[in-house]
């Protein structure tokens, strides 16, 4: 986990599909360290508790939502950038099935 990240982007700051004209969620500094609270794929759509029946009624619509984006200061189209993840922690999600 990023203790002392530069940048958070929450899991509010998301779309969906990818759309080069929305505004940069968060403008960084090259080096800058950022913090993803990612959606997972359904958008929150499914819990541990959801049914196949939950599955037939998806708005796919809200499928995979993109966080972002990040505005690199500097970065120019068709430059390429070096991205590290220095670590993933998935969601934990506290289940009650027996």
């Amino acid at each position: 986990m990023c203790n002392n990240c530069d940048y958070t982007i929450h899991g509010a700051q998301h779309h969906f599909g990818w759309d080069n004209s929305r505004p940069p969620a968060q403008r960084v500094e090259p080096g800058a360290t950022v913090r993803f609270e990612c959606l997972d794929s359904s958008a929150g759509q499914l819990s541990p508790r959801s049914t196949v029946e939950d599955v037939a009624t998806l708005d796919f619509g809200r499928i995979n939502p993109v966080s972002g984006p990040i505005h690199v200061e500097g970065a120019r189209p068709g430059d390429a950038l070096k991205v590290t993840i220095d670590s993933f922690h998935p969601q934990v999600l506290i289940s009650t099935w027996n």
